[in-house]
Protein backbone atom coordinates (compact mmCIF):
# COMPACT_ATOMS: atom_id res chain seq x y z
CA UNK A 1 0.00 0.00 0.00
CA UNK A 2 1.29 3.54 -0.73
CA UNK A 3 0.78 6.79 0.40
CA UNK A 4 -2.35 8.18 0.40
CA UNK A 5 -3.42 11.53 1.03
CA UNK A 6 -6.93 13.25 2.59
CA UNK A 7 -6.92 16.81 1.65
CA UNK A 8 -9.46 18.42 3.05
CA UNK A 9 -10.47 22.66 3.09
CA UNK A 10 -10.47 24.99 6.14
CA UNK A 11 -14.36 24.55 6.10
CA UNK A 12 -14.63 21.03 6.16
CA UNK A 13 -12.34 20.36 8.50
CA UNK A 14 -13.51 23.43 10.85
CA UNK A 15 -16.89 20.92 10.89
CA UNK A 16 -15.15 18.17 12.70
CA UNK A 17 -15.56 17.37 16.02
CA UNK A 18 -13.01 17.43 18.68
CA UNK A 19 -12.20 14.09 20.44
CA UNK A 20 -12.65 14.52 24.13
CA UNK A 21 -9.84 13.27 26.35
CA UNK A 22 -9.25 12.72 30.00
CA UNK A 23 -6.96 15.63 31.92
CA UNK A 24 -4.83 13.06 32.72
CA UNK A 25 -3.81 11.58 29.66
CA UNK A 26 -0.91 14.07 27.88
CA UNK A 27 -1.24 15.23 24.15
CA UNK A 28 1.57 17.75 23.69
CA UNK A 29 2.01 16.87 19.87
CA UNK A 30 -1.36 17.21 18.68
CA UNK A 31 -4.78 18.38 18.74
CA UNK A 32 -7.19 15.08 17.89
CA UNK A 33 -10.86 15.10 15.98
CA UNK A 34 -13.26 12.91 14.91
CA UNK A 35 -13.87 12.54 10.86
CA UNK A 36 -16.96 10.39 9.57
CA UNK A 37 -15.69 9.17 6.74
CA UNK A 38 -18.25 7.11 3.89
CA UNK A 39 -16.75 3.81 1.96
CA UNK A 40 -18.02 3.08 -1.92
CA UNK A 41 -21.30 1.78 0.18
CA UNK A 42 -21.91 4.96 1.94
CA UNK A 43 -21.09 3.16 4.80
CA UNK A 44 -20.29 5.84 7.63
CA UNK A 45 -16.46 4.95 9.32
CA UNK A 46 -15.32 6.65 12.07
CA UNK A 47 -11.71 7.89 12.06
CA UNK A 48 -9.22 9.76 14.31
CA UNK A 49 -7.22 12.90 12.44
CA UNK A 50 -4.28 13.84 14.73
CA UNK A 51 -3.39 17.70 13.37
CA UNK A 52 -0.05 18.22 14.92
CA UNK A 53 1.13 21.45 16.59
CA UNK A 54 4.35 21.32 14.82
CA UNK A 55 3.85 21.42 10.98
CA UNK A 56 7.16 22.52 9.92
CA UNK A 57 8.52 21.56 6.61
CA UNK A 58 10.89 19.14 8.86
CA UNK A 59 8.17 17.68 11.05
CA UNK A 60 5.61 16.61 8.57
CA UNK A 61 8.21 15.22 6.49
CA UNK A 62 9.60 13.23 9.26
CA UNK A 63 5.73 12.25 9.57
CA UNK A 64 5.25 11.34 6.07
CA UNK A 65 8.07 9.08 5.91
CA UNK A 66 7.26 6.79 8.87
CA UNK A 67 3.46 6.73 7.78
CA UNK A 68 4.98 5.73 4.49
CA UNK A 69 7.14 3.31 5.82
CA UNK A 70 3.94 1.48 7.50
CA UNK A 71 2.07 1.89 5.03
CA UNK A 72 4.63 0.43 2.98
CA UNK A 73 5.24 -2.74 5.12
CA UNK A 74 1.40 -2.78 6.24
CA UNK A 75 0.73 -6.84 5.35
CA UNK A 76 4.28 -7.31 7.73
CA UNK A 77 2.35 -5.03 10.50
CA UNK A 78 -0.78 -6.83 10.38
CA UNK A 79 -1.13 -7.26 14.19
CA UNK A 80 -4.76 -6.74 15.46
CA UNK A 81 -2.94 -5.08 18.25
CA UNK A 82 -1.38 -2.12 15.90
CA UNK A 83 -3.57 0.58 15.14
CA UNK A 84 -1.67 1.76 12.00
CA UNK A 85 -1.85 5.07 10.44
CA UNK A 86 -4.41 5.39 7.12
CA UNK A 87 -2.85 8.57 5.36
CA UNK A 88 -1.47 11.89 5.59
CA UNK A 89 -3.84 15.21 6.30
CA UNK A 90 -3.51 18.24 4.19
CA UNK A 91 -5.91 21.36 4.59
CA UNK A 92 -6.06 23.27 1.73
CA UNK A 93 -2.91 21.13 0.52
CA UNK A 94 -0.68 21.86 3.21
CA UNK A 95 0.16 18.81 5.46
CA UNK A 96 -1.44 19.04 9.04
CA UNK A 97 -1.51 15.61 10.70
CA UNK A 98 -2.73 11.98 9.94
CA UNK A 99 -5.59 9.78 9.74
CA UNK A 100 -6.33 6.90 11.67
CA UNK A 101 -8.88 4.22 12.75
CA UNK A 102 -10.90 5.71 15.80
CA UNK A 103 -11.24 3.24 18.73
CA UNK A 104 -14.18 4.88 20.30
CA UNK A 105 -14.48 3.03 22.63
CA UNK A 106 -11.39 3.26 24.89
CA UNK A 107 -9.44 3.31 28.01
CA UNK A 108 -5.97 4.14 28.06
CA UNK A 109 -3.90 2.10 29.63
CA UNK A 110 -2.39 5.51 31.68
CA UNK A 111 -5.71 5.88 33.88
CA UNK A 112 -5.30 1.75 34.57
CA UNK A 113 -1.55 0.91 35.01
CA UNK A 114 -0.60 4.39 37.31
CA UNK A 115 -4.57 3.96 39.50
CA UNK A 116 -3.40 3.13 43.04
CA UNK A 117 -7.36 1.80 43.15
CA UNK A 118 -6.73 -1.09 40.10
CA UNK A 119 -4.76 -4.17 42.05
CA UNK A 120 -1.94 -5.77 41.20
CA UNK A 121 -3.26 -8.64 39.68
CA UNK A 122 -5.57 -6.57 37.02
CA UNK A 123 -2.17 -4.75 36.20
CA UNK A 124 0.13 -7.48 35.94
CA UNK A 125 -2.83 -8.66 32.71
CA UNK A 126 -2.52 -5.69 31.00
CA UNK A 127 1.39 -5.46 31.34
CA UNK A 128 1.76 -8.94 30.09
CA UNK A 129 -0.25 -7.92 27.13
CA UNK A 130 1.31 -5.58 26.16
CA UNK A 131 5.00 -7.06 26.60
CA UNK A 132 3.09 -9.76 24.00
CA UNK A 133 2.33 -6.43 21.82
CA UNK A 134 6.17 -5.70 21.89
CA UNK A 135 7.25 -8.97 21.30
CA UNK A 136 4.99 -9.67 18.59
CA UNK A 137 6.78 -6.83 16.80
CA UNK A 138 10.17 -7.96 17.64
CA UNK A 139 9.24 -11.48 15.87
CA UNK A 140 8.44 -9.65 12.54
CA UNK A 141 11.51 -11.23 10.52
CA UNK A 142 10.20 -9.88 7.46
CA UNK A 143 10.80 -6.27 7.33
CA UNK A 144 14.35 -4.88 5.27
CA UNK A 145 14.88 -2.30 8.31
CA UNK A 146 13.99 -2.68 12.00
CA UNK A 147 11.28 -1.58 13.29
CA UNK A 148 10.39 -0.68 17.01
CA UNK A 149 7.66 1.04 18.80
CA UNK A 150 9.75 3.70 20.07
CA UNK A 151 7.93 5.61 22.99
CA UNK A 152 7.12 2.74 24.84
CA UNK A 153 4.42 4.13 27.76
CA UNK A 154 1.34 3.85 29.65
CA UNK A 155 -0.45 6.57 27.08
CA UNK A 156 0.35 4.82 23.94
CA UNK A 157 -1.87 2.01 25.02
CA UNK A 158 -5.34 1.23 25.10
CA UNK A 159 -8.12 -0.99 26.01
CA UNK A 160 -10.46 -1.85 23.01
CA UNK A 161 -13.37 -2.51 24.86
CA UNK A 162 -15.25 -3.49 21.95
CA UNK A 163 -12.90 -6.08 21.25
CA UNK A 164 -11.19 -6.29 24.52
CA UNK A 165 -7.88 -6.58 23.65
CA UNK A 166 -4.89 -3.76 24.07
CA UNK A 167 -3.46 -2.23 21.28
CA UNK A 168 -0.65 0.39 20.49
CA UNK A 169 -1.87 3.52 19.28
CA UNK A 170 0.61 6.81 18.09
CA UNK A 171 2.50 4.76 15.74
CA UNK A 172 3.55 7.62 13.70
CA UNK A 173 6.21 8.49 16.54
CA UNK A 174 7.31 4.83 15.77
CA UNK A 175 10.74 3.92 14.81
CA UNK A 176 12.14 2.08 11.68
CA UNK A 177 16.15 1.98 11.53
CA UNK A 178 17.21 5.44 9.40
CA UNK A 179 14.39 7.46 9.82
CA UNK A 180 13.44 10.46 11.85
CA UNK A 181 13.83 9.22 16.13
CA UNK A 182 10.66 11.23 18.02
CA UNK A 183 10.89 11.39 21.39
CA UNK A 184 10.38 9.89 24.09
CA UNK A 185 8.62 9.96 27.60
CA UNK A 186 10.59 7.76 29.56
CA UNK A 187 14.27 8.56 27.83
CA UNK A 188 14.05 11.84 27.29
CA UNK A 189 15.73 13.65 29.88
CA UNK A 190 16.44 10.59 31.51
CA UNK A 191 19.79 11.30 33.46
CA UNK A 192 20.62 8.12 34.58
CA UNK A 193 20.67 6.33 31.49
CA UNK A 194 22.96 9.17 29.70
CA UNK A 195 25.55 7.64 32.05
CA UNK A 196 25.09 4.02 30.33
CA UNK A 197 25.23 5.50 26.17
CA UNK A 198 27.05 2.37 25.35
CA UNK A 199 24.04 0.41 25.81
CA UNK A 200 21.33 3.37 25.46
CA UNK A 201 23.64 4.97 22.59
CA UNK A 202 22.59 8.45 21.38
CA UNK A 203 21.67 10.08 17.85
CA UNK A 204 24.16 12.00 16.12
CA UNK A 205 22.53 15.73 17.48
CA UNK A 206 23.02 13.74 21.10
CA UNK A 207 19.04 15.17 21.45
CA UNK A 208 17.11 11.20 21.81
CA UNK A 209 18.18 7.74 22.17
CA UNK A 210 18.43 5.43 19.63
CA UNK A 211 15.41 3.02 20.01
CA UNK A 212 16.20 -0.43 20.36
CA UNK A 213 15.61 -3.41 22.08
CA UNK A 214 17.64 -2.48 25.10
CA UNK A 215 15.86 0.70 25.01
CA UNK A 216 12.17 -1.25 24.73
CA UNK A 217 12.74 -3.87 27.66
CA UNK A 218 14.24 -0.40 29.59
CA UNK A 219 11.32 1.62 28.97
CA UNK A 220 9.01 -1.58 29.91
CA UNK A 221 10.73 -1.89 33.07
CA UNK A 222 10.16 1.13 33.92
CA UNK A 223 6.10 0.60 33.13
CA UNK A 224 6.00 -2.25 35.50
CA UNK A 225 8.18 -0.42 38.33
CA UNK A 226 5.62 2.68 38.02
CA UNK A 227 2.31 0.48 37.78
CA UNK A 228 3.38 -1.65 40.97
CA UNK A 229 4.58 1.32 42.81
CA UNK A 230 3.03 4.43 41.45
CA UNK A 231 6.29 6.01 41.56
CA UNK A 232 8.07 7.57 38.83
CA UNK A 233 11.16 5.58 38.57
CA UNK A 234 12.54 7.24 35.08
CA UNK A 235 13.50 9.98 37.19
CA UNK A 236 15.25 8.51 39.41
CA UNK A 237 19.46 8.86 40.23
CA UNK A 238 21.74 5.53 39.83
CA UNK A 239 21.91 5.67 43.77
CA UNK A 240 17.70 6.25 44.40
CA UNK A 241 17.22 3.39 41.32
CA UNK A 242 19.50 0.82 43.22
CA UNK A 243 18.02 1.52 46.99
CA UNK A 244 14.66 1.47 45.25
CA UNK A 245 15.18 -2.13 44.00
CA UNK A 246 16.65 -3.01 47.61
CA UNK A 247 13.12 -2.25 48.96
CA UNK A 248 11.21 -4.01 46.31
CA UNK A 249 13.53 -7.03 47.34
CA UNK A 250 13.29 -6.74 51.15
CA UNK A 251 9.42 -6.72 50.50
CA UNK A 252 9.46 -10.19 48.45
CA UNK A 253 9.83 -9.54 44.90
CA UNK A 254 10.38 -12.39 42.83
CA UNK A 255 14.59 -13.19 42.13
CA UNK A 256 14.01 -13.76 38.40
CA UNK A 257 11.99 -10.52 37.86
CA UNK A 258 15.09 -8.48 40.46
CA UNK A 259 17.41 -9.97 37.45
CA UNK A 260 15.70 -8.50 35.12
CA UNK A 261 15.76 -5.29 36.63
CA UNK A 262 19.18 -5.03 37.52
CA UNK A 263 20.43 -5.90 34.22
CA UNK A 264 19.04 -2.89 32.47
CA UNK A 265 22.27 -1.15 33.84
CA UNK A 266 24.25 -3.92 34.78
CA UNK A 267 24.88 -6.16 31.45
CA UNK A 268 25.64 -5.39 28.31
CA UNK A 269 22.67 -6.66 27.32
CA UNK A 270 19.17 -6.62 29.29
CA UNK A 271 18.08 -10.25 30.29
CA UNK A 272 15.12 -11.68 28.07
CA UNK A 273 11.30 -11.72 30.05
CA UNK A 274 8.49 -13.11 28.58
CA UNK A 275 4.63 -12.37 29.51
CA UNK A 276 4.55 -15.71 31.96
CA UNK A 277 7.78 -13.95 34.37
CA UNK A 278 4.97 -11.57 35.17
CA UNK A 279 3.42 -14.44 36.70
CA UNK A 280 5.97 -14.92 39.17
CA UNK A 281 5.42 -11.08 41.32
CA UNK A 282 3.12 -11.99 43.97
CA UNK A 283 -0.11 -9.96 43.46
CA UNK A 284 -1.00 -9.76 47.29
CA UNK A 285 1.95 -7.62 48.10
CA UNK A 286 2.04 -3.84 48.46
CA UNK A 287 5.01 -2.62 46.88
CA UNK A 288 6.31 0.60 48.42
CA UNK A 289 9.52 2.71 48.42
CA UNK A 290 10.82 5.60 50.44
CA UNK A 291 12.91 7.56 48.48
Amino acid sequence: MGLRIDNFSNRQFKKFAALQLSDKITTTESEQFIYLEKDSNKFVHKKLIKKFHNDTASNMRAKFDIVSKLLENSEYLNIPELVLPESIVTIEGEPHGIKMPLIESNVNMALLLRNPKVNTKQKIKYLKEILRIIQKVEDIYELQDEYFLGDIQESNFILDIDEQIIKAIDLDSSYFNGLTIFPSRYLAGNKMIRKFEHKYPMDASHLYNIPTRETTYLQFAYMILNSLTNESWHRFSESQYYNSLAQLSSQGMDNKIMEFFESLFSRPETLQIFPEDLDRIDVSKKYTITR
